[in-house]
């Protein structure tokens, strides 16, 4: 089983970085060259984006109450590098299409997730308390996942039908 994930993870790789040289396009429209392209920072939505300068960000942050990123349309989140500890209320944001949690060392549950279905990309990257990342498995629609530096996920099989998955960044690490 072993050999058998870490195969799969070997070909989501090969499939991400078989697109080095062409351009393709972000969630947003925008042009980059992936898997290379800027990875720093969540792509902006087409709809509506958000980040943590903006007050219903910053009162989800403190009470966990999504109205007003609700109220607002919200397609597009960015809580990077924010004391964000309990995501729950994402749940209730459905239209997300992207969002960027990196460097949310406070996060240990990323359950809320799962309901996501339209999320294309998501960067959980250095997201030190998460360890289990199997909420990830019904978004079919993700394309763009960062998982580097996460706590020690070691399984990686809620990602083996994410068919539309071709930019993957996992690290090393035993993968089972």
């Amino acid at each position: 089983m072993k050999n058998l994930s870490l195969t799969l993870a070997l070909i989501i790789l090969i499939a991400g970085f078989s697109g080095c040289s062409e351009a393709t396009t972000q969630p947003t429209g925008s042009v980059s060259t992936a898997p290379t392209g800027d990875v720093s920072a969540a792509p902006e939505s087409a709809e509506r984006s958000m980040g943590t300068n903006d007050a219903a960000v910053q009162n989800f942050i403190n009470t966990g109450d999504v109205s007003g990123l609700k109220e607002a349309g919200v397609t597009g989140l960015n809580l990077s590098d924010s004391e964000v500890s309990d995501i729950s209320g994402l749940a209730e944001l459905t239209s997300l299409t992207v969002l960027d949690l990196r460097n949310c060392k406070k996060i240990t549950d990323i359950s809320a997730l799962a309901g996501l279905v339209n999320l294309t990309w998501l960067n959980i990257r250095r997201c030190e308390g998460i360890n289990d990342i199997s909420a990830l498995a019904g978004l079919n629609k993700l394309a763009w996942l960062d998982i580097l530096g996460c706590g020690d996920i070691n399984d990686i099989s809620a990602l083996a039908g994410l068919e539309n998955l071709t930019y993957l960044v996992l690290g090393s690490r035993d993968i089972e």
